[in-house]
């Protein structure tokens, strides 16, 4: 029986991915990977791991989120155990939810690996702690693609950390 296994892989450094998520890794067939996650892992695989680049830029989508979910069902069905690569956390604004519901649909099993978020980790190895008694008790993690929104703006007002993921354009 096939399965899905979605690793989040942190911020993309190769030495940030759990030690669960590279058991996950080892143990793959396929390997569906995106552009941000720690691609730098993929020239370790056994020669016979097929790997599938899906990886989006912000102004380039060439697979389609349904063509992924319909990639990963497939592979699994098959009988492969498929890594879904990803990075940072795949539920921090990743799409992991999506892909999940679309292996629960077709009845594959699927296990999530969290990984280390961006949101928190990128801050950090910058030197810039995210709270910090006196200065900031709150964080809130939003995305960028639209600008700050009423929620956005009513955290900043109050002294909250923003953290604005994906907002290259805005």
């Amino acid at each position: 029986e096939g399965r899905v296994v979605l690793v989040g892989s942190g911020p993309g450094a190769d030495d940030l991915i759990t030690v669960r998520g590279m058991r996950a890794l080892w143990e793959a067939d396929v390997v569906i990977a995106d552009r941000l996650g720690a691609t730098g892992l993929l020239d370790r695989l056994a020669s016979d791991v097929e790997v599938i680049d899906v990886g989006k830029s912000p102004d380039n989508h060439p697979v389609p989120q349904h063509e992924i979910n319909a990639l990963i069902v497939d592979r699994a069905t098959r009988g492969l155990t498929v890594v879904r690569l990803k990075g940072g956390d795949p539920f921090v604004f990743g799409r992991g939810g999506e892909e999940v519901h679309a292996c629960l649909e077709a009845r594959v099993p699927v296990e999530v690996i969290p990984g280390v978020t961006s949101a928190l980790s990128v801050p950090a190895l910058a030197g810039i702690p995210v709270t910090q008694r006196g200065v900031s008790a709150t964080v809130v993690i939003a995305s960028g693609h639209a600008g700050p929104d009423a929620t956005v703006k009513a955290a900043l007002g109050a002294g909250a950390t923003v953290v604005a993921l994906m907002a290259v354009s805005s």
